[in-house]
């Protein structure tokens, strides 16, 4: 084994005891993760806008950006933070997978509870679908100016960013010419940002979800079947059959239960695509380990 791969098993190992002793439900403010006392093989570049308000009680969204220091065509990931959460949470696990290659995006956005969300005709699923959607374009259009191939975007989420993000990846760009449909006939909701770059697709070439409640939108199905069309996952199934799909959840998770994966992994699988559920021996926190693995092996097929 060389020194290189050595240093980073022991890194790797060190972050997977700091996020997994600081795993709380996202529902509730989290401590910050301390630094691991080993500098990893990562630059970072922090806080650089992605997406600009449109509407005055929209705030401008940012994101970190963490580049391997070895040149290379690294393949693309986007990081979502789960409720309430922040994207400085989730620097072990963006650290971990870029140091074994790959140019990550973890991004700060605005959630939404679904019921508030759903209020004044769907104005926060609005704004989280374009927020998310502008975090992909950014992602894609900048990826070589850090060494990354523009052609491999990974979507990667936890707890409410794997529901939502789950949203996002199945919809791609269909839900601009959704939304503008939408709000024509509602009379709203009208944009609620704009992307830093414009012109790039928001379609993505693999997902990964973790911890995730994929039918956070479920009840709208009946309250409001329109605006389900939009903003449910499980309206979207089968719109890109290419989309590869890797579920983890905890087997004794007792936030958002097991039972919430395997469904959407059924739902996947019987759609037509490319997916896999895998249960571990945890609770609601990020299995920095495995994930790390997961996405490294589907950012690269």
């Amino acid at each position: 084994m060389n020194h290189k791969r050595l240093a980073q098993m022991i890194y790797l190992a060190l972050v997977t005891l700091l996020l997994g002793a600081c795993g709380a439900p996202q529902l509730t403010p989290t401590p910050t993760v301390a630094a691991p006392t080993m500098t990893p093989p990562v630059e970072v570049a922090s806080d650089v806008a992605y997406a600009i308000p449109l509407q005055p009680d929209v705030i401008e969204q940012r994101l970190d950006i963490y580049t391997p220091r070895e040149a290379g065509a690294w393949p693309v990931v986007v990081i979502l933070h789960g409720l309430d959460n922040n994207k400085e949470y989730y620097a072990p696990l963006s650290q971990a997978i870029a140091a074994q290659g790959a140019v990550v995006f973890t991004v700060d956005w605005h959630t939404w509870i679904a019921d508030l969300a759903a209020r004044e005709n769907g104005k926060g699923f609005r704004e989280m679908s374009e927020v998310l959607s502008c975090a992909i374009r950014f992602a894609r259009a900048t990826a070589s100016d850090y060494g990354g191939d523009p052609s491999q975007v990974t979507l990667v989420g936890h707890s409410y960013g794997a529901a939502a993000g789950a949203w996002v990846a199945l919809a791609g760009d269909n839900l601009d010419h959704s939304w503008e449909g939408f709000a024509s006939i509602r009379g709203g909701p009208p944009p609620q940002v704009e992307c830093v770059v414009s012109g790039v697709s928001a379609n993505v070439d693999a997902f990964v979800g973790i911890a995730g409640r994929y039918d956070f939108a479920g009840p709208l199905q009946e309250r409001d079947p329109e605006l389900w069309q939009i903003a449910a996952s499980y309206a979207h199934l089968g719109q890109d059959l290419d989309l590869r799909v890797r579920l983890i959840h905890g087997e004794r998770d007792n936030w958002v239960r097991p039972e919430h994966a395997v469904q959407f992994n059924d739902a996947l699988a019987e759609a037509g695509y490319d997916t896999s559920l895998t249960l571990w021996d945890g609770k609601h926190q990020v299995p920095v380990e495995l994930a790390v693995a997961e996405v490294i092996e589907v950012a690269g097929e």
